[in-house]
């Protein structure tokens, strides 16, 4: 039987405290550099989620607000009280500047349709992205963040400021609509009046 001498096992068992040592030591220098990491990005971070915060409310606040739009319209369109069978007896010009005149409401309203949808098509994707702004402030307690955090900040700080341009879009595009219900609405209530004195609520 091969035996090992005492200096030998001293030798070799030094040698494996040392190893772990070393190790125990690197592990350390990671776990540190890990937290200094996510310190130099918690600033950043905390100021994205603050805006992220802030980007959704307002978008939420003006697909309210344009379905609040639309909803009034609608219900003032429901209002216009008129005699169909009136209408059909109309001369030819006078029939036709009627007709004409409910159609662009109703084209009026239907621009509604195309911010709403749209809106809502992108509040899809806005909400999936909310997962990861979700993801990396949770990391950032846990004091753990997987991945490229520049790049995944960057990301999400694009995303903020495309959702800016497309809230500016919206409102514009919203205005005009308001603009053309209105002035559509408007140019009826007028032959309501000049055809049907008095019925027009």
């Amino acid at each position: 039987m091969h035996k090992i001498s005492i200096p030998k096992l001293n030798l070799h068992l030094k040698q494996r405290f040392d190893c772990m040592r070393i190790l125990f030591f690197f592990i350390l220098v990671l776990g540190f550099s890990a937290c200094q990491n996510l310190d130099e990005y918690k600033p950043s971070i905390e100021q994205l989620q603050n805006d992220w915060t802030a980007q959704t409310a307002m978008v939420d606040s003006l697909q309210k607000e344009i379905e609040k739009q639309k909803t009034d319209f609608l219900n003032e369109q429901k209002a216009f009280k008129f005699d169909v069978n009136v209408v059909g007896s109309m001369e030819p010009e006078k029939a036709i500047r009627f007709k004409e005149a409910e159609k662009a409401c109703h084209y009026a309203i239907n621009g509604y349709a195309t911010i709403t949808a749209e809106m809502a098509t992108y509040l899809t994707e806005w909400q999936t992205q909310s997962q990861e702004m979700d993801a990396l402030s949770s990391g950032l307690k846990k004091g753990k963040i997987d991945g490229d955090i520049p790049t995944r900040i960057a990301g999400l700080r694009s995303k903020i400021e495309e959702s800016q341009q497309k809230l500016t879009t919206w409102k514009s595009n919203a205005n005009a609509v308001s603009t053309a219900c209105r002035a559509s609405f408007d140019n009826f209530k007028v032959i309501l009046e000049e055809y049907f004195p008095g019925r027009n609520s």
